[in-house]
């Protein structure tokens, strides 16, 4: 069975342990740094970015760490490649407590405020 891993860094405390399939992580300081990872997916791999300093930041894949570890993400989006029949849904939670929701590469976040919260999960 397919699981999506992710770690989450916070602005304060560093990286976060590894979680997998839809748990909720929170960075009480702010995510500064995303990292995601799909498990026995044979050939579809994960792609994935945070929006701060007012745009899009560089795209990473399967594992590799994206973020500054200083800038604040207000935003994100992750996608599957190539896209098929599977979906990834992923949800944000903002400093104001504003939750946003979206799936297959559709940004998540206010591109505004501070991410506190994420979760992703991984749908057949």
């Amino acid at each position: 069975m397919t699981s999506i891993c992710y770690e989450v860094q916070d602005k304060s405390s560093g990286w976060l342990d590894e979680v997998c399939d839809n748990q909720l992580v929170a960075a009480p300081n702010g995510i500064t740094g995303l990292d995601v990872t799909l498990r026995d997916a044979g050939d579809v791999h994960v792609r994935y970015q945070g929006f701060y300093g007012g745009k899009w930041q560089g795209e990473e894949g399967d594992g590799g760490k994206t973020g500054d570890g200083v800038q604040v993400f207000t935003a994100i989006r992750v996608l599957l490649s190539p896209r098929h029949s599977s979906h990834v849904r992923y949800r944000v939670v903002d400093e104001k407590f504003n939750v946003f929701e979206a799936r297959d590469d559709k940004p998540a976040g206010n591109t505004t405020d501070g991410l506190r919260l994420i979760q992703i999960r991984f749908e057949r």
